[in-house]
């Protein structure tokens, strides 16, 4: 038979190496949150699921349970620096570290590992969260200060440390 490898609609969002089982399971429990928490919570939570540890005998995965508020970071990429999402995370196993969200990418990086998980593409998560990457603009722009803002605060505070 042609054709293209995994096109099976059916098929189950098992990571590899995973009990399907289990990893149907907790899929079934991420989605079910879906109506009820913040989408990028759910991008959280399924990039928590999706990505394979970076190191043997890490938690083959990590269920998110809570974040906290987002601040803006930057990474490299191939066109210079992406604008992305930070939020701290609090595992169910008591696990903690930092996701990182950007419109193209998502990627976790547990505390007690040496190097972040694999990164999960912007294409796969939406199929999780719908306007993934909409979600994550509307977030940056929501939470970064605009320029005048910015500007008026600069001016106040030169002013008062000027006198």
């Amino acid at each position: 038979m042609f054709g293209r490898k995994g096109l099976n609609p059916t098929a189950s969002t098992a990571p590899i190496g995973r009990p399907l089982e289990e990893s149907n399971a907790l899929a079934a429990k991420i989605k079910s949150e879906a109506a009820t928490c913040h989408p990028l919570v759910l991008a959280a939570k399924m990039t928590g699921f999706l990505s394979p540890p970076a190191v043997s005998g890490a938690a083959e995965h990590i269920t998110v349970e809570d974040i906290d508020r987002p601040v803006i970071c930057e990474t490299r990429t191939g066109d210079g620096i992406t604008e992305g999402l930070l939020f701290q995370f609090v595992g169910q196993r008591g696990e903690s570290g930092a996701v990182y969200i950007f419109e193209g990418f998502a990627a976790i990086w547990p505390d007690d590992e040496k190097s972040p998980r694999a990164r999960i593409s912007s294409d796969i998560l939406q199929r999780y969260v719908g306007n993934y990457s909409d979600q994550v603009r509307e977030v940056k722009q929501r939470i970064k200060p605009q320029v005048s803002e910015q500007e008026r605060r600069i001016k106040e505070q030169l002013r008062d440390f000027l006198g």
